[in-house]
Order: C-alpha cells, then sequence, then structure tokens
C-alpha cells in the first residue's frame, strides 16, 4: 500500500470529500488533494505532514 492509498483510505474514513480536505490543509483546491491520492510514493515530507496533520494523525501512520 503506498502512502498516497492511505491519505485516500483516511479520508474516506473520515467522510471528507477531497474539497473539504483541501480546505482543512490549506490548499487551494481539490486539484493538489487528488494529486497526492494519485501520485505514488512521490510526495514530500512537508506534503505529508501538512495532510497528515489535516486528517488527524501523523506522518507516521501515513508512512506505514
Amino acid at each position: 500500500m503506498t502512502i498516497a492509498d492511505r491519505i485516500r483510505i483516511k479520508r474516506t474514513e473520515l467522510g471528507l470529500s477531497q474539497t473539504e480536505l483541501a480546505d482543512i490543509a490549506g490548499y487551494s483546491d481539490k486539484t493538489a488533494v487528488s494529486k497526492l491520492e494519485h501520485s505514488g510514493d512521490d510526495i514530500s515530507m512537508k506534503q505529508i505532514k501538512r495532510v497528515a496533520k489535516a486528517l488527524g494523525t501523523t506522518s507516521a501512520v501515513l508512512l506505514g
């Protein structure tokens, strides 16, 4: 399972849309979240930390 998969799973577990997660994480629109969820493991640590905080989890959880 990739980091992108874990982000998508956690987001859906919380009942958030990509737009809602983008708002919480401070991205301008859902395109950023869509790219994260389809990028496999090519995500910077800065982005992982930002999304983890928005999802109420840790970077370690998203990294697996």
